[in-house]
């Protein structure tokens, strides 16, 4: 039985683009990001339980 989500990957072409716009949408900035300088090629949003409840975190990942 699927119980949840806990990774969520999208690609896509201006990662720019889609990391402030889920940083609005979300009400929260990127948990990681790289390279940390320049353009990013990957970008980590995390929501939801942190700590010793990581199992409820979900994650959104956007990759260029």
């Amino acid at each position: 039985m699927l119980r949840g989500l806990t990774t969520v990957s999208f690609w896509a072409d201006d990662v720019i683009a889609a990391r402030d716009w889920y940083a609005d949408v979300l009400g929260i900035e990127p948990y990681f990001q790289r390279p940390e300088e320049g353009p990013p090629a990957y970008i980590e949003f995390r929501i939801g339980a942190s700590g010793l409840e990581k199992m409820r975190q979900l994650c959104l990942i956007f990759f260029r």
